[in-house]
């Protein structure tokens, strides 16, 4: 085979570099495929991934990502096989709550594997809503998220797009509103409430960003509802108890209670001490992450150059004998001269030379020399 038709097909087996684009990580994706296999079929996703144009190995991978690009053509794809649409459709469209429904099975111990047990640790979905920026960072570098916490059990979440030309679009709308509903569950609890106060879909005001208020039953309420119930009862019995033994029961009660006192003050101090040191390792995580993806990108760079110098080459090689190209290859740094003659000249003196011009004259030659 000559080496100008391998070139050939080295190009064509190649996918496009700009479809992985450092956009979206593999980690997320990866999850969502296996999500849509139980729900609609492999074989469907597996012709709405060869349309989008990278392989099933490619995007199930652990460490790789995936461009805008490619998330626009996956989803133009499966439009057009799950409903037979041609173009996206409104983001009301049923289309759209499968990335809700993915949003919500990715929380599931299933999904998240070993890290469920982890995030448990948390205590309380409040501290995992202000991990949330973090956590975004770790799937998504095209939009930014932020967090603000207006009591223990409700938050204020805002999406906007890195571009402050573009708006958030209907799957990410969806897949965010679904994970934040359902991440109350890790810890047993129900959905949260989603009250939506900004949107790029709001007929009459609508918004370049997504600003979403989130409520959640509070699990540190119920369990300090329960320990104040249990204190009150506690002192009433005390106190009924203290009537009848007089001061001995008085003096035993008042030591329990101050016991109790200090406990509460021990735990208070310790929850507040674990959110400064969770707080400090979400800060490293995030420059793990920027190095991360900075080197990401270098590689991304490398590699389309790599590919515009293999399409040069590809284009170059049709102009060479193939016997030449596999010598260039066999040895990439021998000397080639393209064209001409190699011609020796030497002069004596510029007299001499000058008389070689003129007997030349009216005959023009080209000299190469090398």
């Amino acid at each position: 085979m000559a080496v100008a038709d391998r070139i050939d097909g080295m190009a064509d087996a190649e996918p496009e570099v700009f479809l992985k684009a450092p956009h979206f990580s593999t980690k997320g994706i990866g999850a969502f495929i296996r999500f849509l296999d139980n729900r609609e079929g492999a074989s469907v996703i597996d012709g709405a991934l060869e349309d989008a144009g990278l392989p099933r190995d490619y995007v199930m991978a652990e460490d790789l990502w995936v461009s805008s690009e490619w998330q626009l053509r996956f989803q133009r794809a499966l439009a057009g096989r799950l409903y037979q649409l041609a173009e996206l459709p409104e983001h009301d469209h049923p289309f759209w709550q499968l990335w809700r429904e993915g949003g919500q099975s990715s929380l599931s111990r299933e999904a998240v594997g070993p890290l469920f047990d982890v995030v448990r640790t948390l205590g309380s979905p409040g501290l995992a809503y202000r991990q949330m920026p973090t956590l975004m960072s770790l799937y998504n570098r095209t939009a930014q998220l932020s967090t603000e916490s207006i009591s223990s059990s409700t938050h204020r979440i805002t999406l906007s797009h890195v571009d402050a030309t573009q708006s958030i679009d209907a799957a990410l709308y969806w897949n965010l509103l679904g994970t934040l509903e359902r991440l109350p569950m890790i810890w047993g609890l129900p959905d949260a409430q989603i009250d939506v106060e900004e949107s790029p879909f709001d007929p009459k005001q609508g918004s370049q960003r997504l600003v979403l208020k989130v409520r959640h039953t509070n699990p540190e309420s119920i369990r300090w509802g329960l320990r104040m119930m249990g204190t009150l009862v506690g002192g009433v019995l005390g106190a009924l108890a203290a009537t009848m033994a007089h001061q001995v029961l008085v003096t035993v009660l008042g030591a329990c209670l101050g016991s109790l006192a200090v406990l509460w003050f021990m735990e208070i101090r310790w929850r507040a001490r674990a959110e400064l040191e969770l707080a400090e390792e979400g800060r490293q995580l995030e420059s793990l992450i920027a190095a991360q993806d900075g080197r990401y990108q270098e590689l991304w760079e490398e590699e389309r150059k790599l590919r515009r110098s293999l399409l040069a080459s590809q284009k170059l090689s049709g102009y060479l004998p193939a016997d030449l190209v596999d010598e260039i290859l066999e040895n990439p740094e021998m000397e080639t001269t393209l064209g001409g003659r190699r011609t020796d000249a030497r002069c004596c003196s510029p007299t001499s030379w000058a008389s070689r011009l003129a007997r030349s004259a009216g005959h023009r030659k080209t000299w190469w020399t090398s």
